[in-house]
């Protein structure tokens, strides 16, 4: 027993590393010149921790062409080359004969996207017990935290671009990229991800919510080609919906559990965003009389929104948003009337 101590202590890791690392990329050479290869079998190594030599299997992998492209993403991925993944996240080089049909590879992005935009959780260990450190890094497809790290830079010029191609391809798939359920810590705030409530000068990693909110806007043809449920029940027709569909989300975030993590501004900003759409709507009816049915629903569905929100938001400024709201909208102007107190004023109104 002495001696087997003595002979774990005298182990050099790095080593040990370099065995498996040989070990690794020998096995998969094997794979790729079996006849014929065993897809399957790579992929699921690969999907999971390993220590494959990058340089080496990549060429080997890329050269069986686009069938073994899901292999090729997950080999990058398993190392934490988040640039390389990125890069090589494209319809026609993942589709095809033999390889992913177009619903595949839009849920594979969607779902490696989540990950890299709430990558708080991921990432920043030191707050998780060792364990649960090694299941999110397996989760997450990484052999180190160093390779894994999430820049602003990689956010904004290389997950929003490929992100763009989820919403042109379907909406709610898109969203729910954005959005995630209140983290089983309780936390709420963790539920953001990458975003901050800062100004572009004042981020250091994340994302500020002003360039989510630009990006959504200028998406010009949401996509309605998936199945997949999202949260979000207001409409996703369009770049402006998507901001509203987005923000209305952000502010509901800890809204009911006593923590408001939204900001009272961005309250003001759902608002004043859902009242610029309304307005769109409203104006839509008065031009062009062969979508009135249409348009007039759509500012239904809107202004339920915004007399909803009015009822369970206690953030927003009551005063600035009375100037803001038309007033024949009654509804409206009384839900915040009652939430001054001015209750009298409320009986009296002019209904």
């Amino acid at each position: 027993a002495q001696a087997s101590s003595s002979l774990l202590l005298t182990v050099d890791p790095d080593e040990v590393i370099r065995d498996a690392t040989i070990l690794d990329t020998i096995y998969m050479c094997a794979l790729i010149h079996c006849n014929p290869p065993r897809r399957s079998v790579i992929v699921n190594i690969l999907s999971k921790k390993n220590y494959c030599h990058l340089d080496s299997c990549s060429l080997m992998i890329a050269s069986q062409g686009n069938s073994f492209t899901e292999a090729l993403l997950w080999l990058f991925r398993s190392h934490g080359d988040h640039k390389r993944v990125l890069s090589a996240l494209s319809e026609s080089n993942c589709c095809g004969d033999n390889a992913w049909t177009q619903k595949q590879y839009y849920n594979w992005v969607a779902e490696y996207l989540s990950l890299l935009w709430h990558h708080e959780s991921l990432v920043h260990l030191n707050h998780t017990p060792h364990d649960q450190n090694q299941q999110n890094l397996h989760h997450f497809g990484g052999n180190d935290t160093d390779s894994m790290a999430v820049t602003h830079a990689l956010l904004i010029h290389q997950v929003l671009p490929v992100l763009k191609t989820v919403f042109e391809y379907d909406a709610k798939t898109g969203l729910n990229v954005l959005i995630r359920s209140t983290s089983t810590s309780g936390k709420d705030r963790g539920c953001m991800g990458a975003v901050t409530f800062g100004t572009k000068s004042e981020k250091s990693e994340g994302v500020a919510l002003s360039e989510v909110l630009e990006f959504l806007r200028n998406i010009e043809n949401p996509g309605k080609n998936g199945n997949i449920n999202c949260s979000i029940g207001l409409p996703v027709t369009s770049g402006k919906a998507l901001e509203v569909a987005y923000l209305s989300w952000v502010v509901g975030v800890g809204m009911g559990s006593g923590v408001v993590v939204a900001p009272a501004e961005t309250h003001d900003l759902y608002i004043h965003t859902l009242l610029g759409v309304i307005d769109s709507h409203t104006t839509n009816t008065n031009t062009n009389t062969t979508t009135n049915t249409n348009t007039s629903e759509m500012e239904g569905i809107y202004r339920e929104a915004l007399q909803s929100f009015l009822q369970i938001s206690c953030e927003y400024d009551p005063d600035t948003t009375r100037d803001l709201i038309p007033e024949h909208y009654l509804h409206e102007h009384a839900l915040i009337l009652s939430r001054l107190g001015e209750y009298e004023k409320v009986c009296v109104y002019r209904w």
